[in-house]
């Protein structure tokens, strides 16, 4: 008896690491070999926070800046153009696309998607590492959800447990559905 072929489990990437000229400059982070390794063992769904929230390319950089206890992410030419509402928005009208996904692969140091080591502007001008405002949604959203930056791929054990991990949530996932 022949079986039935599993699909993979489907994975974000962020935008620009799939080689998609969406950065604020027009450029891309493209990463043949991860991406060549990822599609290996997943199906992989496009995201870029800024497209989604109607940045257009080209488009004035942006970056993390502590005020009031709160992060906020605004232009970093003209702070007081504030777009950390747009962009929390765009992730909620996009709430089930990521929910039918089983992991995320995340640009590194981005203020929008970076994990860790993301610059952070405090007061008086003072950087410390923050992690970027999608990064940190997503986090809340899915605590389950494996993320990983595309810095942390370069180990080939780190990619061998991210894989691991994304086929576990996938089983769990499917499993949980079968259950309902």
């Amino acid at each position: 008896m022949a079986s039935v072929p599993q699909s993979k489990p489907y994975v974000g990437v962020s935008a620009c690491l799939l080689g998609e000229r969406v950065r604020y400059d027009g450029d891309h982070q493209y990463q043949a070999d991860l991406i060549d390794a990822l599609k290996r063992h997943f199906q992989l769904q496009s995201f870029c926070p800024e497209m989604a929230a109607g940045m257009g390319v080209p488009r004035p950089a942006i970056h993390l800046v502590e005020q009031a206890g709160t992060i906020r992410c605004v232009q970093v030419d003209q702070p007081e153009q504030d777009m950390t509402d747009s962009l929390l928005h765009s992730f909620e009208q996009r709430f089930s696309m990521f929910q039918a996904l089983d992991g995320f692969v995340l640009k590194s140091r981005s203020p929008s998607c970076g994990l860790a080591a993301t610059k952070l502007t405090g007061k008086l001008g003072q950087y410390r590492n923050g992690r970027g405002l999608f990064a940190v949604w997503l986090q809340a959203r899915f605590p389950a959800l494996p993320l990983i930056d595309e810095n942390a791929l370069q180990s080939p054990l780190k990619l061998v447990n991210f894989i691991q991990r994304v086929e576990t949530y996938a089983f769990d996932s499917k499993d949980k559905e079968s259950a309902c």
